[in-house]
């Protein structure tokens, strides 16, 4: 009997091994490229326990863009100094904690650095800026504005900072990932970022955090494009020194996550095969948001071929409807339905809402053979 088999629909899935391989596979790139630099795991993504323990055991720093993440890290014990913070915060309090723990903090606001303007002791710090200016291609960026950083031309930014010997910069991030997501746009940030540090001589400066968003996938980018991309900018600018803080969320544990559920019931109305699930489609998209699904069908036996196949979630709602199927073999009560690469997100926002939220089980590989339908 595979793991699936023995677990009661409907659930989550997290193949912790899928983690792993794309971890390894990030941090081989970087060492091919012969660089040591830092991949960030982006909690927001996915703060489950397991894959946060698989990433910490492997070696992963981790972003954080709030106090209820970092209070998870806490509980899960993983190492402060191991810890990049970028946020809006809220209080100067907040802030003392984080770098008394060791983290880094990058700094969104000017705001934020007067709360720090007279610290009396040592600190390392760093800074978001933003560079919406270099957006001059929309090919690359299409119309998206960031709200994020502090506009590099405000020259205060550098006054507040060498008004207080005890604060140095040591890290300059910037992150926007544009409409396409493509690697030139990470070389971009880091053309930027190596000039900003050159032309204000930010002698302090020894790590860029050029963000995430990367699009993994074979017919797009693997992570060698994009590790490749950014080492060949930094030796063209001649800062091969600057060690890359990479922020991978979606990459890294998207793939990793499938939600099985089971056909309960059917009935036919006006030509249509309605087929209701254990499960539901606030499982799969809380916000409505997705139209389509990577999803597997585990067949009892053959069936005729039907026109028009609903697959329904069991609740009241009428727009829990989950997927459409034309012109396949019918579904049967019994059979299940597996949903993949859910793994970024997802988890994190489902609410009990008409449903529980479905049990998590782990394994390292998934043991069940279900027939692509899609």
């Amino acid at each position: 009997m595979s793991v699936c088999e023995e677990m009661k629909t409907p659930y989550f899935l997290i193949n912790l091994n899928r983690v792993e391989q794309n971890y390894t596979t990030f941090n081989n790139a970087i060492e091919r490229n012969n660089r040591k630099d830092i991949i960030a795991y982006s909690i927001k993504a996915n703060y489950d326990r397991n894959i946060i323990d698989k990433l910490k055991h492997m070696g992963a720093y981790f972003e954080i863009c709030s106090n209820f993440e970092f209070n998870k890290l806490c509980e899960y014990e993983v190492d402060l100094k191991k810890v990049i913070i970028n946020g809006l915060f809220r209080s100067k309090n907040e802030i003392m904690n984080y770098i008394d723990n060791g983290s880094l903090v990058i700094f969104d606001t000017i705001s934020q650095l007067r709360w720090i303007q007279n610290i009396d002791y040592p600190i390392q710090i760093g800074i978001r800026l933003n560079i919406d200016y270099i957006k001059n291609d929309d090919s690359l960026y299409g119309c998206k504005i960031s709200r994020f950083g502090i506009d590099v031309r405000d020259n205060e930014i550098f006054d507040l900072i060498q008004k207080n010997k005890n604060i140095m910069i040591t890290c300059l991030h910037c992150h926007f990932s544009g409409n396409s997501r493509d690697p030139l746009i990470y070389a971009a940030i880091t053309t930027e970022l190596c000039r900003i540090i050159r032309e204000n001589r930010l002698s302090s400066v020894k790590m860029i955090d050029i963000g995430g968003g990367y699009k993994i996938a074979p017919q797009f980018w693997s992570f060698n494009d994009y590790v490749h991309t950014v080492t060949s900018t930094l030796v063209k600018q001649a800062m091969e020194h600057l060690t890359v803080i990479y922020e991978p969320g979606n990459s890294l544990v998207r793939t990793s996550c499938s939600y099985i559920t089971k056909i309960i019931d059917e009935k036919n109305m006006n030509g249509i095969s309605y087929l209701t699930v254990d499960g539901t489609r606030l499982h799969l998209s809380p916000k409505n948001e997705r139209n389509k699904f990577d999803y597997k069908v585990k067949q009892q036996q053959d069936g005729i071929i039907v026109s028009k196949q609903l697959i329904v979630g069991s609740t009241c709602k009428e727009s829990d409807i989950i997927l459409e199927l034309n012109n396949i073999k019918r579904l049967s009560v019994g059979e299940t339905i597996q949903f993949d690469n859910l793994g970024a997100y997802l988890i994190n926002e489902i609410s009990d809402f008409l449903m529980h939220k479905p049990e998590i089980y782990y394994c390292d590989q998934c043991g069940c053979e279900l027939e692509e339908r899609n």
